[in-house]
């Protein structure tokens, strides 16, 4: 082109415009805008101070976790020493209890031989009662048989036992006094003089 020719402005090689810079348009080779930046601070910001959050939670947590631990430590020393004190009472109680049963199996054996023992005095006592009696005292229980037995055999017409020998006088009112014996003895010489 000739230096005097006119320049056509539609001709001529125009620079672009330079396209505003933000996150969508920047490239990765270019410098990092300022908005970018800021937005990155921000956000590195707000993660610093959510990590000093999260360290200050942990921090807490093992606190009360400590804390926990010393409580439940403290717990557990006082069950053990209170299970250590109360040792000695259950082995007594236990050995007491062990005590208590053969008593206890020592007084059923008595008190079988006891059930026994009265139930064999009962058939004694009964014998000779009409049945319409013993009909009424199987009912009852050993001990009320033999109460009852007690209480009102006399009054309850028993046959006879032994149909032998009658029983034996009473002595008591039959012993004769010095005075008796010696009148009795005048009275039988006087009536031999008499006949």
């Amino acid at each position: 082109m000739a230096e005097n020719e006119p320049v056509d402005p539609s001709n001529e090689k125009q620079t672009p415009a330079a396209a505003p810079l933000n996150s969508d348009t920047e490239s990765e080779k270019g410098p990092v805008p300022y908005a970018r930046f800021q937005d990155v601070t921000k956000q590195m910001a707000e993660l610093k101070a959510w990590k000093a959050d999260q360290e200050a939670a942990a921090a807490e947590l093992a606190k009360t976790a400590e804390a926990a631990d010393a409580t439940r430590m403290k717990e557990q020393e006082q069950w053990r020493e209170l299970a250590d004190k109360n040792e000695g009472k259950a082995s007594k109680l236990a050995q007491d209890l062990t005590e208590a049963t053969g008593q206890l199996e020592t007084l059923g054996e008595r008190v079988s031989r006891y059930q026994a023992a009265l139930e064999a005095q009962v058939v004694k006592l009964a014998e000779g009662l009409p049945e319409s009696v013993t009909d009424l005292l199987k009912d009852r229980d050993v001990s009320d048989q033999l109460e009852w037995l007690l209480k009102h055999r006399g009054e309850v017409d028993i046959k006879p036992l032994n149909n032998g020998v009658p029983p034996s006088p009473n002595t008591e009112t039959q012993a004769l006094t010095e005075e008796k014996r010696k009148a009795q003895n005048d009275f039988g010489r006087q009536i031999k003089n008499w006949m």
